[in-house]
């Protein structure tokens, strides 16, 4: 029966059997229902929360050890870093010493010094746009490259962290510009030593007068001229000096005394043999202060000028030879 609770009818309401029993195990099915699944949750809800711990704790030993590893690797590659430093200086500075080195002898034997600006070479080697590279085409090498009044006095200066290949370059490029160095000094020295050789034929060529008297003149030169006996055009084979009677006759460069005495067109001679098939003759003389076989040195007294022979007056008659033949002594002859 239902009971309004202001005004209205009443009414009465019938529930058989079958509805009792149909409520209360709904009331019960839903309380079943409700404690099975709450439980359910919390049994997952446990169980979640272990494989979380389980899984923290696997995880961590690994972290830690994954994180000692990477500290240990970067250590390593810190300390390759640093010596990997260490060798580019120590290299770097080898190559400063030898660029240096190399720098000095040219400067103390006065060779032309290598270019100091690279001119665009150390552009165009870090440029990747026109690489190119293979072995060498032919037996010079890396050498054939560049011409000498082109090659940079250096490859890599001014960079600040060359490469390997261009610290191979240079090292190259080092030992080329030695070796050209070498070359440049050899070829030096061939210079030096054929100054030398001339300048040692000059000290021994018979270039001086053959007396040094301040009266000494010329009066007959090489060649043709009128015989001063007989008038006649003939050649003269040597040069005349006039210089007072006794002025002492020099030795016009060292040499070795072949013949020393008397001819009767040249009266008291000397002949001396000199170096690169050259002979000087001394006629007229006074007397004479050498014998045959002696040593003599340039500037030496040999005689004194006289008259003797075939002579017109005091003087020297001095000729010049090579190999034999009668040559222009002014080619020689300085005062």
């Amino acid at each position: 029966m239902l009971i309004p609770q202001g005004q209205g009818n009443t009414r009465t309401l019938n529930l058989s059997t079958f509805h009792l029993w149909t409520g209360i195990a709904c009331v019960a099915i839903t309380a079943f229902a409700t404690t099975f699944f709450y439980q359910r949750a919390e049994t997952l809800q446990v169980r979640l929360q272990a494989a979380q711990a389980q899984a923290v704790a696997v995880e961590t030993p690994q972290a830690t050890e994954s994180r000692n590893v990477s500290a240990d690797s970067g250590s390593v590659v810190s300390e390759d870093q640093a010596q990997y430093e260490a060798t580019l200086e120590v290299l770097l500075s080898e190559l400063d010493e030898v660029l240096q080195l190399e720098d000095q002898v040219r400067g103390e034997l006065k060779i032309e010094p290598r270019e100091k600006a690279p001119t665009g070479f150390v552009r165009q080697a870090l440029s990747s746009e026109n690489g190119r590279g293979g072995p060498p085409t032919s037996s010079n090498g890396l050498e054939v490259v560049q011409e000498r009044s082109t090659r940079p006095h250096s490859l890599i200066e001014g960079v600040a962290r060359p490469s390997v290949d261009m610290i191979f370059a240079e090292l190259t490029h080092r030992r080329s510009s030695v070796k050209d160095l070498l070359l440049q000094i050899l070829d030096l020295q061939k210079v030096q030593q054929a100054e030398a050789q001339e300048k040692a034929a000059a000290a021994m060529a018979p270039s001086r007068w053959p007396t040094k008297h301040s009266r000494a003149k010329i009066t007959s030169r090489y060649g043709n001229r009128r015989d001063p006996f007989t008038r006649r055009l003939r050649h003269h084979d040597g040069i005349d000096f006039s210089a007072p009677y006794g002025t002492s006759v020099l030795a016009t460069a060292h040499g070795k005394v072949v013949k020393a005495g008397w001819n009767r067109y040249l009266g008291n001679m000397v002949e001396i043999q000199h170096q690169n098939g050259l002979t000087t003759l001394y006629g007229h003389m006074s007397k004479l202060t050498v014998s045959k076989g002696q040593n003599v040195s340039g500037g030496q007294t040999i005689g004194k000028v006289g008259s003797t022979g075939r002579s017109t007056g005091a003087h020297i008659h001095y000729e010049i030879r090579k190999n034999g033949r009668h040559i222009n002594p002014s080619k020689y002859v300085k005062k």
